[in-house]
């Protein structure tokens, strides 16, 4: 709940607000929020996402955790541009 009435403020103030996610927001439709424009990880980021929590809880937990991050990492990196070689960073 802190998130949403964080990101109100911020819409409140004029700010672009995207939320991203692993799963979506329970809160989406809720009238008592602003509206979020909410993006939820694609295949590889959900993958990724899916093997790492398979390994936090274990003895390998923090690769789990680590992996986790690199999931989200890889979720909200922008989509290549057609004009761009494949795999090239801008």
């Amino acid at each position: 709940m802190t998130f949403a009435r964080f990101a109100e403020a911020l819409i409140d103030q004029g700010c672009a607000v995207t939320a991203l996610t692993s799963r979506g927001w329970a809160r989406a439709g809720d009238p008592e929020f602003a509206p979020l424009d909410v993006r939820t990880y694609g295949w590889s980021a959900r993958g990724l996402d899916a093997v790492a929590q398979r390994m936090v809880g274990t003895r390998v937990g923090l690769l789990g955790r680590h992996l986790q991050a690199l999931a989200l990492v890889v979720a909200a990196r922008p989509p290549p541009d057609a004009s761009e070689p494949a795999g090239s960073w801008s």
